[in-house]
């Protein structure tokens, strides 16, 4: 953001379907997108400009709302993605 004027850095495809969420894991390595195609993407920032498909994630039924990392977890030193969907 340069004198008050904001500027698209990077677009991201794949969702076939409305992008409803998406989060920055804590160290903002990794951004996971959640679409009512009823899939999670996860991207890992690579540099300024480049980010980099880790992988899809299947298993909801209905449209995934929302997604988040846990940062207050103490289970693991590793990231902790959850998904919030409609399903039944």
């Amino acid at each position: 953001r340069q004198d008050d004027a904001w500027e698209i850095l990077a677009t991201l495809e794949g969702h076939e379907n409305e992008v409803k969420g998406c989060a920055w894991n804590a160290s903002a390595s990794l951004l996971a997108t959640c679409s009512r195609d009823k899939s999670v993407w996860l991207w890992e920032f690579v540099d300024d400009e480049a980010f980099e498909l880790l992988t899809v994630l299947h298993g909801h039924e209905g449209d995934v709302k929302t997604v988040d990392f846990d940062t207050c977890s103490s289970l693991s030193e590793d990231d902790l993605l959850v998904s919030c969907s409609y399903d039944d």
